[in-house]
């Protein structure tokens, strides 16, 4: 095919950054998009030159499209998700990539089935700094891995319908994983209500089967509307990186001094940074689709960071660490 037609399903935020997202992936088009807000609807159709829709089912029986963008509340990615693939359409689903295992597992089966692509926006995978930290992980410049830290201060926009875990952490945990090179294996954590009536504060400890291990700390903190801050850590036995994600990443090996290897400036994530963050991963989606193969960040990816998130939540209940998989 020459270009893949794209529905985009929630015309809200997420759903408008990634139809500017296609917008900027050349072989795809925008064909048609849906939101029950029949304006917010005709507004984003409109900037696309795309056919508005109040229902995204009417919206993929009737237009001829080859995916779809799932932008909806992550309470609804499962249910849409797999219309969409039971007609016969690719899938690019916002992260989280939904609320249960068996919702996850219930999507992977239907585009493994169907040989269709299932990819989870991930998109710290695509943020420049986070990729350029992988890069110099992989090529051995700070040695094996021994740990790895987050700290992140978030507000909770309620309107996104997930809690810190699910809204925020999912963003850490598959920048952790994705980091360390390997699978989790046990999880120990705490998470609670503390300043609303979300889970909004929360700590785990994480260890991989190769041997590294993670702390992961997310916090919010009331009356805060803002950006807040994030800070990530990996040490090797050769040296450390350091970065906000946003501006800055460090390089220290070991007997050197502390180097700023890429200053972005406070822009930051904003502007053409931002434009190409998501069009890098909107383009991995379409070009897995016309190349016929695998997308960067399958289903099975978007599961494992839902199933860590599930055992956090279970050993803050219990008090001790959680062993995957989970039965």
């Amino acid at each position: 095919m020459e270009k893949v037609k794209v529905g985009i399903v929630g015309c809200g935020y997420i759903g408008r950054t990634h139809a500017m997202a296609f917008s900027y992936t050349p072989k795809s088009e925008i064909v048609a998009v849906a939101d029950k807000d029949e304006q917010r609807a005709k507004e984003l159709a409109s900037r696309y030159k795309a056919k508005p829709y109040t229902d995204y089912k009417t919206m993929i029986e009737k237009e001829d499209l080859d995916a779809v963008s799932i932008g909806l509340p992550s309470p609804l990615h499962a249910e849409a998700s797999v219309y969409a693939l039971r007609h016969g359409l690719h899938v690019f689903c916002e992260k989280p990539m939904a609320h249960t295992l068996e919702e996850c597992d219930m999507m992977i089966e239907e585009a493994r089935k169907r040989s269709l692509n299932l990819m989870i926006a991930q998109s710290h995978r695509y943020w420049q700094l986070d990729r350029e930290a992988k890069w110099i992980i992989d090529n051995g410049f700070i040695g094996e891995i021994i740990s790895l830290s987050n700290i992140t201060m978030t507000g909770i926009p309620e309107r996104w319908g997930d809690d810190i875990l699910m809204g925020t952490a999912v963003h850490f945990i598959d920048t952790i994983r994705w980091w360390a090179g390997s699978d989790v294996e046990t999880v120990y954590g705490k998470a609670g209500s503390y300043v609303s009536r979300w889970i909004d504060n929360a700590s785990a400890i994480l260890t991989f089967k190769n041997g590294a291990f993670a702390s992961i700390e997310i916090y919010n903190t009331p009356g805060n509307r803002g950006q807040g801050f994030m800070r990530s850590h990996v040490f090797g036995t050769e040296g450390m990186l350091e970065t906000d994600h946003y501006t800055e990443l460090y390089l220290q090996r070991k007997g050197e001094q502390k180097v700023l290897l890429h200053s972005m400036g406070s822009g930051g994530f904003e502007g053409p940074n931002r434009v190409k963050t998501f069009s890098l991963e909107t383009k991995e989606f379409i070009d897995s689709i016309i190349e016929g193969r695998d997308p960067a960040v399958p289903g099975e990816e978007g599961r494992k960071n839902i199933e860590i998130i599930l055992a956090w939540v279970e050993s803050s209940k219990t008090g001790k660490p959680v062993k995957l998989p989970l039965k």
